[in-house]
């Protein structure tokens, strides 16, 4: 027996009409859009992987001291063929004058200390920072209706997924907020980044203006050029840039390499930026320099060795860190591992 749409020997949810019921959401729903744009238009124009548009987009720009990821709304252009490709964007965007850093704690709700907030100023980013040395892990920029909400009249903000307070290496996470108060001005923000190379060696140059919207002593830019080579195991990157203020911009140098093989691997990463280099994505002096290295002997499965060096000092405050540690570690088979280590630090 049935009455209406519903069936009392079977299951309770009418039958799904698609010109009535849709969208159909669930607990494993997920927000999007084909279509993003803030400013009321949004166009496109697509041959192959190359396009042109206006609307939301994020450059995200390689490079250990060259990256840049931001989300923004403006005109982006994307220039792929064999062998190289160009990323290349211009927006007009408030200048974002205001800065928080929150510790995580595992809420998904915050609010932004300012009596309003200029609508698309926003820019929020979850960090992991290394918990020995402060420095910076990882980054992950939000997105704006996917990943977050915001009410532009209170500061309230409401992220999409709770934040846990720590990694999975105790490692504390951050959740950043840059944005500006209502009724600053506006910032030209432009960039454009160039690969050439194959998948073996690759030459990538970027310029940036990252803050202030005039040509000359208040803009504030990026020059950078970096190499990348991997073959067999080995990987190596070697970076150059210029950040910071016209006329005042500070050198910063950067250094990876690595090498993986059955039964070995080691890994050595050297940064060094004078005291007048400024990170591009917070617009902040990020001065000093920080070398890390790490070897691996063993089997990653069962027994192995794992050893870490490391050494932090800014030159702001001529503080710094030096560190070590050694541990061995071995898989006993359901489940068990058994580990011994030993670490030391000291501060400065």
């Amino acid at each position: 027996a049935t009455t209406g749409n519903f069936a009392l020997s079977g299951n309770l949810m009418p039958s799904a009409n698609p010109f009535d019921r849709f969208p159909l959401l669930g607990d494993s729903s997920v927000l999007g859009s084909d279509v993003r744009s803030t400013e009321g238009l949004y166009f496109k124009l697509e041959t192959g992987s190359n396009y042109l548009l206006f609307g939301q987009f994020n450059p995200n720009f390689i490079g250990t001291l060259s990256g840049y990821s931001a989300n923004y709304n403006g005109f982006q252009g994307v220039l792929r063929d064999s062998g190289f490709n160009v990323n290349a964007f211009i927006t007009d965007v408030p200048n974002a004058d205001q800065r928080l850093s929150v510790r995580a704690d595992g809420s998904d709700l915050y609010f932004l200390p300012a009596g309003g907030i200029a609508e698309n100023s926003e820019r929020i980013v979850v960090v992991t920072r290394n918990r020995l040395t402060n420095q910076k892990l990882k980054s992950r920029v939000l997105t704006r209706n996917t990943d977050y909400s915001i009410d532009y009249l209170t500061g309230i903000v409401r992220l999409r997924q709770a934040v846990l307070s720590t990694d999975n290496d105790l490692n504390p996470v951050f959740v950043e907020f840059d944005y500006a108060a209502t009724g600053v001005k506006r910032d030209l923000r432009a960039g454009a980044q160039i690969n050439v190379g194959s998948d073996n060696f690759k030459v990538t140059g970027t310029a940036l203006q990252f803050r202030n919207g005039q040509f000359g002593a208040n803009g504030s830019y990026l020059f950078g050029a970096g190499i990348a080579f991997n073959s067999g195991g080995f990987n190596a990157n070697l970076e150059g840039a210029l950040s910071g203020q016209f006329g005042n911009q500070g050198l910063g140098l950067a250094a990876q390499a690595s090498y993986v093989a059955p039964g070995f691997g080691f890994s050595v990463d050297y940064r060094d930026r004078d005291a007048n280099f400024v990170n591009p994505e917070s617009n902040q002096l990020d001065s000093g320099r920080a070398l890390t290295a790490g070897l691996l002997i063993g089997d990653p499965s069962g027994f192995r060795i794992n050893g870490q060096l490391l050494h932090t000092q800014e030159y702001t405050g001529g503080t710094g860190s030096t560190g070590a540690s050694l541990e061995a570690r071995t898989n006993l088979g359901g489940g068990f591992t058994a580990a011994l280590g030993l670490s030391y630090l000291y501060s400065f």
